[in-house]
């Protein structure tokens, strides 16, 4: 909102594209809708995309190459949505190149740099989270505890797995006999990072984080392979994305 709201008061007073010579009387309006166009094509690439093309935009998989196709691909998208609304709200241009040039530079100025400046703040929020979190757990001194949020601690030999359901986790862990879970406000991504320095601890699927020395055996039922815990009834999945890293992972460290 913020960012549409930037883009139609910088049009109101800048005219980028000689709108003022316009002789349509809703060319304000009009060129109002570039911050809309912005809001859709920001939607489209960063909410919609990342849902359809799951495997594309996985963050395990993430790089700059990947960062930087998505970002010309925008900034092109963002280009064109702005020629046509150019095209429907002025008179054909005098000058067809520096029209082209006047939008291209509108379109990196008031459509691409806002989306580089948001992927730069969460860059630095990123770096933000990770040196607490290795400042909270130095990996020179191995914990033998997973400290809860509200205080409770939980030997890495007792839990199970880890589940995640939206923002939150799920903790399943063996207490007197009985398996028991703590619930936890965190995202799987920040997990992972606390845990790293504990390989035992794999990845079998999107949403499960388990302990491999918890394992009682795999199973392959109507074509998806499953894992069956010590004490755990239920089985867990192995996703295809996760298959071949894991049982390299159990080939090289299970006896």
């Amino acid at each position: 909102m913020g960012v549409c709201t930037y883009i139609v008061l910088s049009l109101s007073f800048h005219h980028p594209f000689g709108g003022y010579i316009s002789d349509r009387s809703q060319h304000y309006y009009i060129l109002s809708c570039f911050g809309s166009i912005f809001a859709l094509v920001f939607l489209l690439f960063y909410i919609v995309l990342p849902r359809v093309f799951k495997q594309y935009f996985d963050n395990s998989g993430w790089n700059l190459t990947k960062e930087l196709s998505v970002l010309l691909l925008f900034y092109a998208v963002c280009s064109i949505a702005n020629w046509l609304c150019v095209s429907y709200a002025l008179s054909p241009p005098s000058d067809l190149i520096t029209r082209l040039i006047c939008i291209l530079l509108f379109s990196f100025t008031f459509n691409l740099v806002p989306v580089i400046v948001i992927i730069l703040i969460q860059a630095i929020v990123y770096l933000v989270e990770k040196y607490e979190i290795i400042r909270q757990h130095p990996t020179a001194e191995p914990i033998t505890v997973f400290r809860c949020a509200n205080g409770k601690e939980i030997l890495l030999t007792d839990i199970l797995f880890f589940y995640q359901s939206g923002n939150y986790q799920y903790i399943h862990y063996v207490s007197e006999a009985n398996i028991v879970e703590e619930k936890e406000r965190r995202s799987m991504k920040t997990l992972l990072e606390m845990m790293a320095a504990y390989p035992q601890f794999k990845s079998c699927h999107a949403s499960y984080l388990i302990n491999t020395d918890k394992i009682e055996c795999s199973v392959t039922e109507c074509g998806e392979k499953k894992l069956k815990l010590i004490g755990y009834n239920k089985k867990l999945n192995v996703s295809y994305k996760h298959r071949h890293d894991f049982d390299q992972y159990l080939l090289n460290n299970r006896k």
